[in-house]
């Protein structure tokens, strides 16, 4: 078993397919997960988790600030002084190291939701609305220059006018953008329990498409504007990035109308133009998830204790 080396945002792991019964699947996974981590908990998992994320949050933050800094006075001068370049490479090394610092806290926290999950953890076939729900997420996969590549989507024009929804591993280090493709990969996903995944994907799509079900997730996604998503980081300032309407697309329906937009500030001083639109009702549910701590379906969430507030959450 491997675990192509991808540890997913929500408590997942990205494994190839095996034939191994269930319990030694997980074990497996939990192994490998160990064996990703540099550091141990420092008095619980949870209290190192906490730690080390909301370390990482902050000290990204103050470079974001700091890149702001330097923008203004890029437009005021017209260039940067030689210090100042030395200090955006030295930010950019900072940004490397703060990636790997949420891979290693995502693996010491993965390996306690599955643990505490035990029996009820599940073994699931990779298939777009798994995928989806991971979309914005910091996924941990090295890429082949040293970055931390993340799963996006591309559409693809087919016969008729329609459109085909592909996966892609994207880096924004080097901007390298790999295809996924779940079955020439052999890959399964480990996962603790999702009520809205958990279904069979007839069922979960038509429960997710029924009028009454669409008009109140609109409403509840609605109540988040302009809200932080402290799990969806720009992939380029690694800070949280704020729930928006959508105004390339017209308001009303669920997808198409939010889109999760960085509020960081590039060096030429414009806007960082980083967006994730939740063009997929499974990245809908995952982010309610976040939010509210139950999906579209509300399902009954898993008592997890939040990063920043210590209450349960998911």
């Amino acid at each position: 078993m491997e675990l192509l080396n991808a540890l997913l945002g929500g408590a997942k792991a990205l494994i190839r397919s095996t034939t191994k019964a269930f319990v030694a699947v997980i074990g497996e996974t939990l192994r490998e997960v160990e064996n990703t981590r540099t550091e141990r908990a420092l008095s619980t998992v949870f209290e190192s988790w906490v730690q080390t994320k909301v370390s990482t949050l902050n000290r990204a933050a103050d470079l974001a600030a700091e890149e702001a800094e330097l923008a203004q006075r890029m437009a005021k001068d017209g260039k940067l002084r030689p210090q100042d370049w030395d200090r955006v490479r030295e930010m950019g090394k900072e940004r490397d190291d703060f990636r790997k610092a949420h891979a290693d806290a995502d693996a010491l926290r993965m390996q306690e939701d599955i643990e505490v999950a035990g029996d009820a953890a599940k073994v699931v076939a990779v298939d777009a609305d798994e995928l989806a729900s991971t979309v914005g997420l910091l996924v941990h996969k090295v890429c082949s220059c040293g970055g931390r590549m993340a799963v996006t989507t591309r559409y693809r024009s087919v016969n008729g006018g329609a459109h085909r929804v592909e996966f892609e591993w994207a880096c924004p280090t080097c901007k390298r953008r790999e295809k996924f493709d779940p079955e020439a990969e052999a890959a399964t996903i480990v996962r603790t329990p999702d009520t809205d995944l958990d279904l069979p994907t007839h069922e979960r799509h038509r429960l997710w498409n029924e009028p009454k079900t669409l008009a109140e997730t609109n409403i509840r996604l609605s109540r988040h504007l302009g809200e932080p998503d402290k799990d969806v980081l720009c992939p380029d300032h690694l800070t949280p990035m704020k729930l928006f309407p959508n105004l390339a697309t017209g308001a009303g329906a669920v997808l198409g109308s939010y889109a999760y937009a960085c509020a960081g500030v590039t060096l030429d001083g414009h806007m960082c133009k980083r967006k994730v639109p939740l063009d997929r009702m499974a990245q809908a549910s995952a982010a309610l998830r976040r939010l509210e701590g139950s999906g579209i379906l509300k399902n009954r969430p898993t008592t997890r204790r939040s990063v920043y507030t210590g209450d349960s959450s998911v």
